[in-house]
């Protein structure tokens, strides 16, 4: 993605609505979800801003450290997930 408008940091994107407000307002946008599904609906849902380079969505956690989590998601509700620590990754 090369920058060419002021950068946003969208981190734990969620449903993604707060990434279609900061691209409504011309920002281009890195969006930080560790949920696989809802990164796949945005992608669905922002696929021209992703191909016009406005849009970067990142399928990753984000902690204070270098570990190894489980990520639990919600069975009737993909939006409520957790993480919890398994083992430290080097």
């Amino acid at each position: 993605m090369r920058v060419t408008a002021p950068l946003v940091y969208d981190v734990g994107m969620n449903n993604s609505d707060d990434c279609e407000y900061y691209l409504m307002k011309g920002y281009q946008v890195v969006a930080i979800e560790a949920n696989l599904e809802l990164c796949r609906l945005a992608s669905l849902r922002f696929a021209r801003e992703i191909s016009e380079e406005r849009l970067s969505i990142v399928n990753i956690g984000v902690g204070a450290q270098p570990e190894r989590l489980s990520f639990y998601i919600h069975k009737t509700n993909s939006v409520l997930r957790r993480c919890s620590t398994i083992t430290a990754s080097s």
